[in-house]
């Protein structure tokens, strides 16, 4: 055979090799996953926005405070499709402010109609339901103890669609928050890459298309992390370990 003729095979199969092995390096990204960065002066910081799934996923607060786990390790052990920190919690795992499951009341009381007035307080409900979370920030919507389970947090990063953080303490952390667009779409943000503080945070957010209508902050620093099931590729910012996650199953 010819020394062109070989070239020309050697040259054909690499063609056709290529694209066979760019798709197997670069997974496909789950759906409603997008990547974003601000830019900050000198400072790049990167964030992860995942779309929430809706029709038929179950949402569940998990918490062991006798065995922290990473946000990947959590997935694996309950089968979820995806995990993400959820409440702050105290020195000895259990959750710092008000914290309700299916199994039991919560250790941190439900705070009276007075500490729900208090903008600077606990402010942020978050519950989990079938098909999606509950938001609400209790100064504009105060309530009575629910049933369901639901954590308190803090702070409200938006509220009626505005930025509640007035001003800019200058300490800066990875952040986790929740967020609700104006059609009840739910959406986690978490930080990939870079710190960032909390006033930076909700003015960002609310500039971003989704138009978010309220997000509220959960722990942040080490705590911050989430992992979503994608095959054999799963989508990691992985956390320390934490004793609570808010899970989500999905049926297919």
């Amino acid at each position: 055979m010819k020394l062109r003729t070989i070239v020309l095979l050697v040259f054909v199969m690499l063609f056709v090799a290529v694209p066979v092995v760019v798709w197997r390096v670069l997974p496909r990204a789950p759906e409603g996953l997008s990547r974003r960065t601000i830019e900050l002066g000198d400072r790049s910081v990167t964030l992860l926005v995942y779309r929430l799934p809706t029709f038929g996923a179950e949402y569940s607060l998990v918490g062991d405070p006798s065995n922290p786990r990473s946000v990947r390790q959590w997935r694996e052990d309950l089968g979820a499709d995806v995990v993400f920190n959820g409440a702050y919690f105290n020195a000895d795992n259990t959750p710092s402010g008000y914290w309700k499951t299916g199994k039991g009341t919560s250790a941190v009381p439900w705070p009276s109609r007075e500490a729900q007035a208090d903008p600077h307080a606990y402010t942020f409900s978050l519950t989990a339901l079938m098909g999606g979370l509950g938001m609400r920030y209790l100064p504009d919507d105060p309530g009575d103890e629910r049933v369901d389970e639901m954590l308190l947090s803090f702070p409200t990063l938006i509220a009626d669609g505005k930025p509640l953080v007035e001003s800019d303490s200058g300490q800066r952390a990875r952040r986790t928050a929740v967020a609700e667009d104006a059609d009840m779409v739910d959406y986690v943000i978490v930080t990939e890459k870079g710190t960032l503080t909390l006033y930076e945070l909700s003015h960002w957010l609310a500039q971003q298309p989704e138009k978010f209508v309220i997000a509220g902050n959960l722990d942040g620093g080490p705590s911050t992390g989430i992992s979503i099931e994608n095959g054999d590729d799963a989508v990691d910012v992985l956390s320390a370990v934490v004793p609570n996650v808010v899970a989500v199953f999905t049926s297919e």
